[in-house]
Order: C-alpha cells, then sequence, then structure tokens
C-alpha cells in the first residue's frame, strides 16, 4: 500500500487499500468508539461495509469480528 493509513468510513479509500494490497483474507477488527451510541454504530457498521464490499470485489476471504 502506498500510504500508511486509510479511512475505513470512506468506501473509496478502503476500496483503493484493499486493490493495491490484493489481499486473499482481510481480517476486519475496527469499531467506532464514540461517546453517543448513533455515531458509534453507524461509523462501526459503515466501516463494515466498506470492508464486505472491497473483499466481495477482491475475492478475498473476510473475517468480521463485530462489537457487542
Amino acid at each position: 500500500m502506498r500510504r500508511k493509513t486509510y479511512d475505513v468510513r470512506n468506501e473509496a479509500e478502503v476500496l483503493t487499500a484493499v486493490c493495491l494490497a490484493r489481499p486473499s483474507a482481510i481480517v476486519h477488527l475496527a469499531a467506532s468508539h464514540l461517546q453517543t451510541h448513533f455515531w458509534a454504530f453507524r461509523n462501526t457498521l459503515a466501516m463494515g461495509m466498506n470492508v464486505v464490499h472491497a473483499a466481495s470485489l477482491q475475492k478475498a476471504r473476510l473475517v468480521w469480528v463485530a462489537p457487542s
């Protein structure tokens, strides 16, 4: 990958990172820990959806650990 960090909430950045890395498997452990439950839930869901989309386009195996 060319950059050190990517914003997993941003679909374009996730797609770029996965396309550049071309992984055979992705382990997604990211979770948002904001003060309000709404924004934490929204960001965690957005991050997960972006990773699922990128993994499916790359045909990579995906392990997704979601917070409780």
